[in-house]
């Protein structure tokens, strides 16, 4: 497939590496010739990097598969998922090693699938969470902007406002890894 036919959110392969298109850029700068700028985001290592390309370069695209699963287990270092048939699927826990954290038992993610075999996953940007370990908040405690650190049910640790307590649930985005608020 050309690159000038490439589209954000496609996946491509360089090198031998799955990317996921972030945007693309076209410029032309005077007298050369057009040039397209890729932002490439590599699904395994989550690194962001940008490409230069002419226009009618050939690039190999990518047919991914998107499957909701659901995290299931750890075992040693692999980290186990189910998907709707409940077939499990085992996967190295340092390919997602940013989002191991944020795993929790039957928690539904989007499994990115190539060829049948579980690349990545995407998490949903919000997750609910029950408190279980809160130190007292005390009142005057606010040096700090009045926050304490909790830890979740998964062992995450959240900073959190005073009033937050064992028991609590809470939402906290993914992305960020910061509370949100309480249910």
């Amino acid at each position: 497939m050309r690159v000038n036919q490439i589209e954000s959110g496609d996946y491509v392969k360089i090198e031998g590496r799955v990317f996921k298109v972030l945007e693309t850029t076209h410029s032309h700068l005077g007298r050369g010739g057009a040039n397209l700028e890729l932002k490439l985001q590599d699904i395994l290592k989550g690194n962001v990097i940008r490409r230069n390309f002419k226009p009618d370069e050939e690039i190999d695209y990518v047919e991914i598969e998107k499957k909701e699963i659901y995290f299931a287990y750890f075992k040693g270092n692999s980290c186990f998922f189910k998907d709707q048939e409940g077939k499990f699927l085992e996967m190295d826990c340092n390919l997602i090693e940013e989002k191991v954290k944020f795993l929790k038992k039957d928690l539904k993610v989007t499994g990115i699938f190539l060829d049948e075999e579980l690349l990545t996953i995407e998490l949903p940007i919000k997750v609910v969470y029950e408190v279980k370990e809160s130190p007292p908040g005390v009142r005057g405690n606010t040096a700090q902007g009045g926050s304490k650190v909790v830890i979740c049910e998964n062992g995450l640790e959240v900073s959190v406002p005073l009033f937050i307590e064992v028991g609590d649930k809470i939402i906290v985005n993914t992305q960020t890894g910061e509370y949100v608020s309480k249910i």
